[in-house]
């Protein structure tokens, strides 16, 4: 029998903590490798579509230059319009429209079949750098209220609504929308020639400040243009959108909209009709005016108002005919007063548009210019009549009292101006 040696107790336990240590130490090092790759593949997964992985020089730059962005304005509907106040209360929706050269199919953007859709790789909308994504802002300048926010809504990110060829390439077309509502200032609004006045009103869109400024130290200014990728598209695809207003031929296309009715006419606001609508680019090209003529509907009812008034004159003149006789004047005159009388009131109660305006309109000057014919001619003329053919102081046979030189025939019933050896009322008398 041999007996073997054995080690030490203490000898024993030292080999076996530096062998679980290094274990540990292994451990921790396969586990942190594993969190990297899974981390790099997270990354690779994300910024990597349509197979083409994410490189630096993918990295896109807005800060020297940006898009020049496109503005279509679509009016829901009108209401409120004060010709006192000079305002309307607006419901519309601003389209902003741009082409990116710099964003590359495969790359930054890709289609996706399931949604139909195009879509925008997450590392370009997530992306920390500076300036490396461009989503522009508008506002509207002329609110009726100054400092007051009529934003209902808007989309926090553009999304692609199509490729467009541009030089040659794809490039992808983007798309931003905006909801105002509120009560808008028109200082073009003028009622003087109520009723059949004019309206012209502005909707001013200026775009906001970019942040940060160009490398040459330049604040980043938003530039605005007119609508021609919406009208082109329009035109080319014939598109007829079901609730908006159309132009009659297709083939030109409509660069701005406006909801319809079902009948397919446009709704202006109580007795102003839509004329027209369109846009005008500032010079400065930081902003965009949209403007609406409004043509009031002043057929049948103000010619009907401006008929009476007619007719009332007319009705005056008649008095003229009134026959000679002893009471002629009063007669005449009370049917030139009772046609006086009407007027008045007519003129003195203006229609409702119009009953707070401080100026005088053309259905003012139109009420006042009767008064004064009916007034200052058929009064006149009545009286004029009532002197020359009747006289003031009349009596029968020569020298009546009303000149000495004048004398009144009783067979003609006239008075006979003897110098002049002429009758004042032939022709009246005929």
């Amino acid at each position: 029998h041999m007996s073997m040696p054995t080690p030490t107790s203490e000898g024993h336990v030292a080999h076996l903590h530096s062998a679980v240590e290094r274990v540990l130490l292994a451990q921790a090092a396969l586990q942190e490798f594993a969190a990297e790759l899974a981390s790099s593949s997270a990354k690779k997964r994300d910024s990597e579509i349509g197979g083409v992985a994410w490189e630096p020089e993918h990295t896109t730059s807005y800060q020297d230059s940006w898009p020049d962005v496109e503005v279509t304005v679509a009016i829901l509907s009108l209401s409120a319009f004060d010709l006192v106040e000079r305002s309307v209360h607006v419901d519309f929706i601003v389209h902003l429209d741009w082409t990116d050269a710099q964003l590359l199919p495969g790359i930054h953007y890709k289609y996706n079949a399931d949604h139909g859709a195009f879509e925008i790789s997450k590392a370009v909308r997530e992306s920390s750098v500076p300036f490396a994504f461009f989503n522009p802002d508008v506002f509207i300048e002329n609110v009726k209220v100054s400092g007051e926010d009529i934003l209902r809504g808007k989309d926090e990110l553009p999304t692609i609504v199509d490729e467009v060829n541009r030089g040659g390439r794809e490039c992808a077309w983007l798309t931003k929308k905006f909801h105002f509502m509120g009560s808008v200032s028109c200082r073009e609004i003028d009622a003087r020639r109520f009723p059949l006045d004019t309206s012209r009103l502005s909707l001013r869109i200026v775009g906001a400040e970019m942040p940060g400024q160009t490398t040459a130290g330049k604040p980043r200014e938003l530039r605005l243009l007119e609508p021609l990728l919406r009208t082109t598209w329009t035109s080319s695809h014939k598109f007829a959108k079901r609730g908006w207003a159309q132009v009659r031929d297709v083939e030109v296309g409509m660069s701005h909209m406006w909801r319809a009715e079902e009948d397919g006419r446009v709704r202006g606001v109580g007795e102003m009709q839509v004329a027209a609508f369109g846009g005008v680019l500032e010079s400065t090209r930081s902003s965009y005016t949209f403007m609406i003529l409004l043509r009031r509907r002043w057929f049948p009812r103000y010619a009907v108002s401006f008929s009476i008034m007619c007719l009332q004159v007319v009705g005056a003149g008649f008095s003229l005919w009134v026959p000679f006789s002893d009471d002629m004047l009063s007669n005449r005159m009370s049917i030139t007063l009772t046609v006086l009388l009407t007027l008045v009131a007519g003129t003195a109660a203006r229609p409702t548009v119009i009953e707070a305006v401080p100026f005088p309109t053309l259905y003012d000057h139109y009420g006042q210019s009767m008064l004064f014919f009916v007034a200052s001619v058929v009064a006149v003329a009545n009286l004029f009549v009532f002197v020359s053919c009747w006289g003031m102081y009349r009596g029968s046979g020569q020298h009546s009292g009303y000149s000495s030189y004048d004398y009144f025939d009783e067979d003609s019933h006239m008075i006979e101006e003897e110098l002049a050896d002429r009758w004042w009322c032939k022709e009246l008398a005929d």
